[in-house]
């Protein structure tokens, strides 16, 4: 006897088991895999219907969820998401945390999960960084507990030194946590050590970008030694800000960036020194480089050089620090109250209340409107439409 479900067939257990157990051996094999292909279905269809009432899965999140999982009654999945709830994880962190990672709802709760839970409280996490940790990055609950995280968690304490600065670290976006940390992250530290790279540059390194870490020493060797080529002193901050940009970037997407600078004249060595000072301003994206050098360059007639000189100036934001400042500027030079060669780092770099005293509050006598200018509210001369282009 078969059950028609919504667009599937079920055997009833007891029938199955009999034609099963009683049909010819030649027979058997055939419907053996036929049955077996109705319970895989079966199981989908629960694990559908369980990953959308109980975790808030979208139906398209659950499907493809399904293909990863095999149960077919709710009494493992419901056990898991108890331990997670005594541990005092959040509905929304058990949600976020099996979204990322549904494999975990089939583990074993008390022999696989709660004693990884287990170790994190024993070295001394609070509560909040565990819960927070697991549904962050719950890839570390399906690593070893023995081969993975102790040894991990041990080799980054002694480097990181605090439990703060390891949760730091291990909770990064970029961080992998897996294979055998003696191979693929001490060979690299001992590197840099070997440099003469401080603790506190390494250490720094590891919480804001682990990934540059990690990996056959090698490679990690040939950046180094690029990085290096590039007159970057081992001793200094912007060394290790250099290595994380070429963690991060392929020569062909830093080429693209590059040409960014070419465009408006720079030289082989402009770029390099624009680099050399402040590597990060090369994480931005070509479009957002070149954005804010057509406004600055093109539209306000700043030199390139200053740039060039101080790159970091394009980390600033175009719409709430760059416009609304380079608004103020321009009513002021227009009004011949300030010079037109006024530094660009004058303008961008002090705090908004130091550039409100200098460039604001001096001229409010003669220019009632200027505050205004500032917030928006009223138009520099001509900005309306650069506002529309850049906003």
């Amino acid at each position: 006897m078969v059950v028609l479900g919504p667009g599937r067939l079920f055997l009833q257990d007891p029938i199955r088991r009999v034609l099963l157990g009683h049909l010819p051996k030649f027979v058997s094999v055939t419907f053996r895999s036929f049955c077996l292909g109705i319970e895989e279905d079966k199981e989908e269809l629960f694990a559908v219907s369980y990953l959308i009432n109980s975790l808030g899965f979208s139906k398209e999140m659950a499907i493809s969820a399904s293909r990863k999982l095999k149960f077919d009654n709710p009494v493992g999945p419901n056990a898991v998401l108890d331990l997670f709830r005594d541990q005092g994880f959040s509905e929304s962190q058990i949600s976020k945390l099996f979204k990322t990672h549904p494999k975990l709802l089939v583990s074993d709760p008390k022999e696989t999960l709660l004693p990884k839970i287990e170790f994190f409280y024993s070295v001394g996490f609070t509560r909040t960084q565990v819960t927070c940790l697991c549904s962050i990055k719950p890839s570390i609950l399906g690593a070893s507990l023995n081969k993975t995280i102790i040894p991990w968690y041990n080799f980054l304490k002694t480097v990181l030194f605090s439990n703060e600065k390891v949760f730091i670290a291990l909770k990064h976006p970029s961080w992998l946590c897996h294979g055998d940390v003696q191979a693929i992250l001490a060979p690299n530290i001992a590197f840099l050590r070997q440099l003469g790279v401080p603790e506190s540059l390494i250490s720094n390194l590891l919480i804001r970008q682990p990934r540059a870490m990690v990996g056959k020493p090698e490679d990690f060797q040939k950046s180094v030694g690029k990085v290096i080529e590039l007159g970057f002193q081992p001793s200094q901050s912007t060394f290790i800000s250099a290595l994380m940009i070429f963690s991060q970037l392929k020569m062909s997407t830093l080429e693209q960036k590059k040409d960014a600078y070419r465009v408006y004249g720079c030289s082989e060595c402009d770029i390099e020194m624009a680099f050399r000072v402040d590597p990060t301003s090369f994480s931005l994206s070509e479009k957002n480089i070149k954005t804010k050098m057509d406004f600055l360059v093109k539209r306000m007639g700043f030199p390139m050089a200053e740039i060039v000189r101080n790159p970091k100036l394009l980390g600033f934001s175009l719409e709430k620090r760059i416009i609304p400042r380079c608004s103020v500027i321009e009513v002021l030079i227009s009004k011949g109250l300030i010079k037109k060669d006024v530094p660009l780092m004058s303008v961008l770099i002090p705090s908004e209340k130091r550039f409100l005293h200098n460039f604001v509050t001096n001229f409010q006598h003669c220019l009632p409107q200027l505050s205004s200018v500032y917030e928006g509210k009223v138009a520099a001369p001509e900005l309306i439409g650069i506002q529309r282009i850049y906003m």
